[in-house]
């Protein structure tokens, strides 16, 4: 199951760089094209393509929320996961410096935004939020997610349950990836589930 999970996430990945890449090669065409605009002197044709390059982009542009590429891309894959099922994301991010590689980054962020998309998605709409930050200051790196929940938390070994899951046993082990990321670097992480509200913040 934990194979599985960690699967889902890698090809995650893939998919999000291949679209890349794949906009990047169209781009590689479009400029060719434009080019060959210019050298024959037909610019009003060559400024009307480049408009339309310019507004197709616009339109398809992904928020850039750090200098950190892959952290971009996870958050905007987990957002427009999360807005699909008209979850209200509240994302706050202010990072320079990542001291995690870019995969275990990729687990950490995915099974915190999974869990909190599980938890909220069939709540009523003005409790459908999560609120995200991730902070940067002195050389910590910070990262908070919280939402609210119905239902009962259950704890086992200090692994956090749910009874809202059919498959039991799958949940709690995003929660354990995340911990096992966090525990190699030394780093800490607080789990609490208060007045409704359930909060994780890993330190690093």
């Amino acid at each position: 199951m934990n194979f599985e999970m960690l699967k889902r996430q890698y090809e995650m990945i893939q998919k999000m760089y291949t679209e890349k890449r794949m906009l990047l090669h169209d781009s590689v065409h479009q400029d060719v094209l434009i080019l060959e605009y210019l050298h024959d002197r037909k610019y009003e044709e060559a400024q009307t393509y480049f408009e339309k390059k310019i507004a197709a982009t616009k339109k398809r542009s992904r928020n850039r929320y750090t200098g950190i590429e892959v952290l971009n891309l996870m958050l905007n894959y987990e957002i427009e996961q999360a807005e699909e099922k008209a979850i209200n994301v509240d994302c706050a991010v202010e990072v320079y410096h990542c001291p995690v590689d870019e995969t275990e980054l990729c687990i950490i962020i995915g099974n915190l935004f999974d869990n909190a998309i599980e938890a909220v998605k069939d709540l009523q709409d003005e409790h459908r939020q999560i609120d995200f930050s991730i902070q940067n200051p002195n050389g910590i790196f910070r990262i908070e997610i919280s939402n609210p929940y119905e239902g009962e938390r259950r704890k086992i070994e200090h692994h956090y349950l749910t009874t809202k899951k059919q498959n039991t046993e799958m949940h709690g082990l995003g929660l354990m990836s995340v911990k096992k990321i966090v525990e190699k670097y030394d780093g800490l992480m607080e789990i609490s589930d208060k007045d409704n509200v359930f909060r994780v913040v890993v330190t690093l």
